[in-house]
């Protein structure tokens, strides 16, 4: 993991997960719970794939990273989404508990290095 990396795939997140709030208010029905389900489903999808780009991490590593995604994602929120959607949109509830998915994917499914390093001592013969 570099810092380049985790900076990095914080604008990429935080683009698409803006692209995803525009369209879910925008231009879908956010009332359908298929469209709310979809809209999360997308964020994770999102979260998971570049997090298990940057490799194996341990858990200080998760703590920062999910800072720093979660401050890019409300910093663009702020600069994209408000200028489209007004300001309102940080009073949205699908929102927020989107922003919630991305936070628990980043904890819940990152690539653990203590699970590795198990993984590594069984391929030796070690316990």
């Amino acid at each position: 993991m570099t810092y380049s990396k985790v900076f990095g795939f914080a604008l990429i997140l935080s683009l698409l997960a803006a692209s995803a709030k525009i369209l879910f208010i925008d231009y879908f029905n956010p009332q359908s719970w298929f469209v709310r389900g979809g809209f999360w489903f997308f964020l994770f999808l999102i979260t998971v794939t570049l997090l298990r780009r940057l490799g194996v991490i341990n858990y200080l590593e998760v703590v920062l990273i999910s800072i720093i995604w979660f401050i890019a994602v409300l910093l663009f929120d702020g600069l994209i989404t408000s200028q489209r959607l007004g300001i309102g949109v940080f009073t949205n509830l699908h929102i927020w508990i989107g922003n919630l998915v991305i936070l628990l994917s980043i904890i819940l499914f990152h690539q653990k290095r203590h699970v590795k390093i198990r993984h590594e001592h069984a391929k030796h013969g070690k316990h």
